[in-house]
């Protein structure tokens, strides 16, 4: 795992001979949108599993991200079958409940009823096993060794993926970089005008350029993406889902969006 650091350093250096016009606070921020944009694309899956009581509401966990809301319930559990059983994606939501001490996030799981015994049971009976599958946003925050007592970097980014955040962060720092120039296009100098034109055009050039080569590994052309099933929903609000094809079907569960 890359420490905190090592990608405010190589989003400066992907900027070659330009990097100088930077500052350490600019590298910073555009990690921040890189880790932002990077939760469009790719979440990191945590599963938790849950014994039925034969209630209808289930605390979710206390890192459930409502802004994400990616989620998928595994019934029947079964560890030794060749694929994963989803349990169907309008059989549950997520709602919101007054907040207390026993439910702190405010926020729970809900099975639905839509009393059609025809279409069989929503609600796992009392006893049985079921698996939330849920995507949380990867965080990458800097540490403090000065601090008492020294707080470490938290970082959840993957190798796999650190090329492709320091791109997204290359590419928001030449935004930043374009802003700035442009800004500053009528600056007088001496009798005359500094035409910040060209550097600004080339800014926003490089950024389209580190956006696709970041694409291209978040979204592979369809024919090199592996096989895919539909699972998972995109929580538009807490009380609203849409389903859509999130996944593809490997051993990490490595999220993408199918766009």
């Amino acid at each position: 795992m890359h420490a905190y650091a090592d990608f405010t350093t190589k989003i400066g250096l992907l900027l070659l001979d330009k990097s100088y016009m930077t500052a350490a606070a600019d590298q910073e921020a555009a990690l921040a949108t890189a880790i932002d944009t990077l939760a469009q694309y790719r979440l990191d899956i945590e599963v938790v599993d849950y014994v039925s009581t034969g209630a209808w509401l289930y605390d979710m966990p206390d890192d459930w991200d409502n802004d994400t809301g990616k989620y998928d319930i595994e019934y029947p559990v079964c560890d030794t079958a060749d694929e994963v059983q989803w349990l169907d994606v309008e059989m549950s939501e997520i709602y919101r409940v007054p907040i207390t001490e026993e439910i702190p996030t405010g926020i729970q799981l809900r099975f639905r009823d839509k009393g059609d015994t025809s279409t069989g049971v929503y609600l796992p009976p009392s006893g049985d096993h079921f698996r939330l599958h849920y995507g949380i946003p990867y965080v990458c925050i800097q540490g403090n060794p000065d601090a008492d007592p020294p707080t470490p970097d938290v970082v959840t980014v993957p190798d796999s993926l650190f090329e492709t955040v320091c791109k997204l962060g290359a590419r928001e720092l030449c935004l930043i970089l374009s802003s700035r120039l442009g800004q500053n296009t009528n600056q007088l100098t001496g009798g005359g005008t500094v035409d910040f034109q060209k550097p600004t055009d080339t800014f926003q050039q490089l950024a389209k350029t580190f956006f696709a080569d970041a694409m291209r590994k978040l979204n592979p052309a369809k024919g090199e993406r592996p096989g895919y099933v539909v699972f998972g929903q995109f929580i538009e609000n807490p009380l609203h889902r849409y389903a859509r094809t999130l996944y593809p079907r490997d051993n990490s569960l490595r999220a993408y969006t199918d766009r």
